[in-house]
């Protein structure tokens, strides 16, 4: 579980996510970090729905 994973280390849970650890899971975490990036760049702040598709991903996924 990677947000209880993170809390550990002292990482807010809306800073994390969980993901499908596959091709196209890792692909979908990598385009909302970069999104993320890009709009902190801009912004100089991240809101929570950064991390909703790959969420939404896992979810449905993980059901299989």
């Amino acid at each position: 579980d990677a947000i209880s994973t993170a809390s550990k280390f002292g990482i807010n849970k809306d800073r994390a996510v969980n993901y499908n650890a596959d091709r196209e899971g890792t692909e979908l975490s990598y385009e909302a970090i970069d999104d993320a990036v890009y709009l902190f760049r801009r912004e100089e702040k991240i809101d929570e729905s950064w991390k909703q598709e790959v969420e939404k991903d896992y979810v449905k996924r993980s059901k299989k």
